[in-house]
């Protein structure tokens, strides 16, 4: 038996990855075949012992998933004669392993009819070993006759560098979905263009910090979130900021991997109502409101032309502060000697501020600041912090 080719990492001609066979010999003879060299049986490589161990060496490998076999035509009878030892054998080592087959010739009429071509001595036994028989050649569309229609061959990833970038392309996918970050091909996602995707990482990064806020500086149960854009960002695809809104909400609070397929279900599925509304306003601005038993809860933000990630607004209190692992959110007296007690105590339990801010709300003389840190501040740290008298709320921020 002679082949035509041997593909490695295959992912067109089956479920999985695979390691495609594609034999030599066919007496079909098809109109329009699109390798009509594999019809001479004597085409390509002899197959051999070297060329099996090469297939199992493939086959060992855990995420190859099994073997293809096709061609040129599998069912001819000589190529049967050939293939079933081997089928045998990868059905005996590899019983976790699936053999699919593609072939011409139809299953009821000529495999299973007893005097048909194909069919042989060894024509049951082969038909065994397959998981998955792929038969019958497929009508010709009546369009093909027509002057006007263009046909152009899917070649499904048919040369070794497209298979490499393929591979790549979904090695990177499965680790950012691992991640929990954007997968840019998932079925179960809006779609969008590479362009789209890269003008829109920085707003799925801010809209994910926004929502991470909540459950770290509040603790009642949400019953609705409403997401308002504004400005320029009113125009994007807002529906996938709205999913990263959501994955950020819930992501601190549940043993589960919330992602940005599933966020919204999980939203649903606690009962939470979601709204998205849009504002014609000169500012590009990204608002997210809570409401959860009669309190609300608001935090802003926005990305610059520079693409940094900014919190502009939480519960009122202005800020512009560029959100880092580490935070801290303080609400505090409006009196003098606030910022310096925190600095000290911080100081003292070798914290260092990176950057701080002071926001205040002239109506209850209660101001906030919030500061970035170079690393988590410890448990006897952060109650030392809050036993401080004129601090009201401290909380440590994890983005």
């Amino acid at each position: 038996m002679h082949y035509g080719e041997i593909k490695n990492c295959d992912i067109a001609n089956g479920e999985g990855v695979r390691i495609s066979l594609f034999v030599s010999g066919c007496t079909n003879h098809c109109e329009n075949c699109f390798q009509p060299q594999t019809w001479n049986f004597d085409y390509g490589k002899e197959f051999t012992e070297d060329t099996k161990a090469e297939i199992f060496a493939e086959l060992d490998k855990p995420f190859v998933n099994g073997l293809t076999v096709l061609g040129g035509e599998p069912f001819e009878p000589r190529n049967q004669r050939e293939l079933l030892p081997l089928l045998r054998e990868v059905k005996a080592k590899y019983p976790g392993k699936t053999i699919w087959c593609f072939t011409g010739f139809r299953l009821d009429d000529e495999l299973l009819t007893d005097g048909s071509y194909p069919r042989c001595e060894v024509t049951d036994a082969m038909l065994s070993c397959i998981d998955v028989l792929v038969d019958e050649p497929k009508p010709i569309s009546p369009l093909i006759d027509l002057p006007q229609c263009v046909l152009t061959p899917h070649l499904g990833a048919d040369t070794q560098e497209a298979q490499d970038n393929v591979g790549i392309a979904i090695a990177e996918e499965v680790i950012a979905a691992l991640r929990g970050e954007m997968v840019p091909n998932a079925v179960n996602l809006p779609a969008l263009q590479a362009g789209e995707l890269a003008v829109m990482k920085n707003f799925l990064t801010l809209g994910e910090d926004l929502g991470k806020l909540y459950y770290q500086l509040e603790h009642e149960a949400i019953e609705k979130v409403e997401v308002i854009y504004s400005g320029a960002l009113a125009e994007m695809e807002t529906s996938m900021i709205t999913r990263a809104v959501l994955k950020g909400v819930f992501e601190p609070i549940l043993k589960e991997r919330v992602n940005y397929v599933n966020a919204e279900v999980t939203a649903g599925g606690r009962g939470v109502e979601v709204i998205e509304s849009k504002e014609n306003t000169p500012q590009n601005l990204l608002t997210v409101k809570i409401y959860s038993k009669g309190n609300l809860f608001t935090a802003a933000g926005n990305v610059t032309p520079e693409g940094d990630v900014r919190i502009k607004n939480i519960n009122g209190y202005q800020f512009d502060v560029e959100p880092m692992p580490f935070m801290l959110a303080v609400n505090n007296e409006d009196k003098p000697g606030m910022i310096g007690q925190l600095g000290t105590l911080l100081g003292a339990a070798r914290v260092n501020i990176a950057t701080m801010q002071v926001s205040r709300n002239l109506q209850n003389g209660v101001a906030m600041m919030l500061m970035t840190v170079d690393n988590e501040v410890v448990p006897e740290t952060l109650k030392l912090l809050q036993g401080v008298t004129g601090f009201s709320r401290l909380r440590q921020l994890k983005m």
